[in-house]
């Protein structure tokens, strides 16, 4: 039993997959995007971190990240998507404006911290000016917990974050810019709520 354990843990290891910590439940809601590399889905912290959590889903709902892109890869640290006015190609509806002028308060508390999977709502160094940029989270960064409003986690798909981390990238500062563009292509978002049945709610 103590050798499958230590297999175990080799391998969580080696995949830079930390065992999970006692995190909070996440909600029923999922929204899932699509990249060159394939699909990776959210779920939402939505009682631990409520108005971060519903602000970000609500531009997910209106179709806000379609279009955009990770601007910023460290590797074994974070891949970071660009806030929506100024990642997002196609125009914006009024709607989307609007939101994303919308700055959220930081949420924390002892159980949402930085680990591989997190996702992480960026600020420009006051914790209570987060507005559309996140990034998620390659591994455990102890040093973000409580700085930064963690207000979801990768449920299926982590495995194309670790994908777009090895894109090829110019720059050594706290913003490594891929050579070339990593987008977003469509996202849509999703209920488990109801009958056990997944119902689909399709973007743009």
């Amino acid at each position: 039993m103590a050798r499958l354990t230590a297999i175990f843990l080799a391998l969580a290891l080696s995949c830079r997959i930390l065992p999970a910590l006692s995190m909070p439940a996440l909600g029923p809601e999922r929204a899932v995007f699509l990249t060159a590399f394939g699909e990776f889905e959210v779920g939402f912290y939505s009682e631990a971190a409520p108005k971060t959590s519903r602000h970000i889903l609500r531009l997910c709902q209106l179709g806000a990240y379609t279009g955009n892109h990770f601007f910023n890869v460290q590797p074994d640290y974070h891949v970071q998507v660009e806030g929506v006015t100024g990642g997002r190609q196609s125009p914006l509806s009024k709607g989307i404006k609007k939101l994303d002028r919308k700055r959220m308060p930081l949420e924390v508390s002892e159980e949402l911290v930085h680990e591989a999977g997190s996702v992480s709502l960026a600020h420009g160094g006051d914790p209570d000016t987060g507005g559309s940029s996140f990034a998620i989270l390659l591994n455990r960064a102890p040093h973000l917990d409580g700085n930064y409003t963690v207000f979801g986690q990768v449920t299926r798909g982590l495995g194309v974050l670790y994908e777009v981390e090895d894109v090829e990238t110019e720059g050594d500062g706290p913003v490594q810019r891929p050579t070339e563009r990593v987008p977003i292509y469509s996202t849509y978002w999703y209920t488990t709520e109801g009958d056990g049945l997944e119902a689909r709610c399709d973007l743009e």
